[in-house]
């Protein structure tokens, strides 16, 4: 994949007008392709991948053979301007102390049905070149774009994949073989997205020659100076809790024997480096709903999370990261305190 600056292609079929800005590299070919697909013209060699994406084959394959047009339209068929998606629900966005609003741009009823959003389809390209930049492997961000017809405009965006059947990680988990490997890599990409201030990435993981990649960066957010620990730790959280509740969907892993049991112990381990049993993780699951959206004043958070284990475990970890753990340990009591209830050891004077 080229790092040049991005080029503008356009075509205009009158009430339609597309706009894309791609990377250099991607062949006018392909471009055409894209642009026949939108209006409704696909190849008829194409795989339909979930409800708003096509995969076409790549006329010069790079590092992979196929190109996926996501915000394609519904299952194969035109957008439907006008209709949004009938799947909304709330993303949130964190402030400095952890305070929970709703992020409405991040919001997937803002997009048309088959489409993407403006937000959903800038930010999988930015989040996805913005991991490449730092070495980690995720598949190529080759360009984002618009089409505006009737007054409308949704949007798309294209990525680099393997031309064929996409192997997600719900559908390797059915399998009793694939449950801990997946369940590990799961916890170990969401660490290292966070080593690289990558957060809110959900659940999307593909498995592609072996080699499973996150992706579906479109909710994602880059945290910089303005974001705190405790901003950090509580998008860490949020997407702990979502592929926690989406390990024990039947759907996704049938209920059969341990499965979900080693599904979650794995994952919480592989966010730990730390062993922690069923019951434990589930009562880390009970408090993940909790910090969702509470009102909760910042030295509240930081009680309520330092008295779960797994959660105290978590925190140490981006306290610690922050530099700031001077700031938070607890002063000495002086003779004539009042009795306080014991903070985790991270808090205690050292």
């Amino acid at each position: 994949m080229s790092s040049g600056a991005l080029v503008h292609h356009a075509r205009r079929e009158p009430p339609t007008q597309i706009d894309l800005l791609a990377d250099p590299a991607l062949a006018e070919a392909d471009v055409a392709t894209v642009f026949d697909c939108l209006l409704g013209r696909p190849p008829r060699r194409r795989v339909v991948d979930g409800t708003r994406s096509l995969v076409i084959r790549a006329s010069r394959p790079g590092e992979h053979d196929g190109i996926k047009i996501k915000g394609a339209g519904l299952r194969g068929s035109r957008i439907r301007l006008g209709e949004h998606h009938a799947k909304a629900y709330a993303l949130p966005r964190y402030d400095f102390e952890g305070t929970a609003t709703v992020d409405a741009a991040k919001d997937h009823g803002r997009a048309f049905t088959g489409g993407m959003s403006y937000q959903q389809a800038c930010q999988e390209f930015v989040v996805s070149r913005h991991l490449a930049g730092q070495g980690l492997r995720v598949l190529p961000a080759l360009g984002y774009g618009v089409l505006r017809c009737d007054g409308y405009a949704s949007w798309f965006c294209l990525v680099g994949t393997s031309f064929g059947k996409q192997r997600d990680w719900w559908r390797l988990m059915r399998k009793r073989t694939n449950v801990e490997r997946v369940a590990r890599r799961l916890g170990e990409s969401q660490v290292e997205l966070a080593r690289h201030s990558v957060f809110c990435v959900l659940l999307g993981m593909v498995e592609i020659a072996g080699e499973l990649y996150r992706k579906d960066f479109h909710t994602a957010h880059i945290a910089g100076p303005n974001d705190s620990f405790l901003t950090r730790l509580s998008l860490f959280l949020f997407d702990a809790n979502f592929a926690l509740a989406g390990i024990v969907r039947d759907g996704y892993i049938p209920n059969i024997a341990d499965h979900h049991e080693l599904a979650k112990v794995t994952y919480v381990r592989a966010l730990t480096g730390r062993e922690f049993d069923a019951v434990q993780v589930a009562r880390f699951k009970d408090l993940l709903v909790e910090c969702k959206f509470p009102t909760w004043t910042m030295e509240q958070r930081i009680e309520r999370l330092a008295a779960d284990p797994i959660a105290c475990t978590l925190l140490e970890s981006f306290l610690r990261e922050s530099g700031q753990a001077e700031l938070f340990r607890e002063p000495p009591a002086g003779e004539h305190a009042p009795a306080r209830r014991a903070r985790a050891a991270i808090f205690r004077r050292g």
